[in-house]
């Protein structure tokens, strides 16, 4: 019974490979996008920031803090790098940032996550920033 069937799926097989030969149809797909490229992650207190660029021709990147997802910059357009090469330096925290540790990641995408386009085609490794602490922070009063 195999030996029968085993003729009928190779005309099969030949058949829609002629096919598609002779449409002259490929199937293409967009190649995903390079995550971007971190020149240099820097913290002071109460602040991250971050140098990076587009590796792209096409797309946009951004930084963000891996832990809740905020996009450095508050997702200003200023703080997404395009395809055009330049270096941006971007932040979080305005001062603001309780001292410890952050993970940061890169991202790009076709589309800026602002406009729905959450879904990255790449992503760089994790950055662990170390926040310093405040030298002016009055102390607590707590000594455990």
């Amino acid at each position: 019974m195999t030996i029968r069937r085993l003729p009928l799926i190779a005309a099969t097989i030949g058949s829609a490979t002629a096919l598609s030969f002779i449409s002259g149809t490929t199937a293409t797909a967009t190649p995903p996008l390079a995550p971007p490229v971190i020149e240099d992650i820097f913290a002071v207190t109460g602040t991250v920031s971050v140098k990076f660029h587009n590796p792209n021709d096409t797309g946009v990147c951004w930084i963000y803090n891996e832990e809740n997802g905020e996009i450095f910059g508050g997702d200003n357009p200023t703080s997404f790098a395009t395809p055009d090469g330049l270096m941006i330096q971007t932040s979080l925290g305005n001062g603001q940032l309780p001292a410890g540790t952050m993970r940061v990641r890169g991202a790009c995408a076709f589309v800026p996550p602002s406009t729905g386009g959450s879904d990255h085609s790449s992503i760089t490794d994790v950055y662990v920033v170390e926040l310093p602490t405040n030298p002016n922070t009055p102390p607590t009063g707590s000594f455990g």
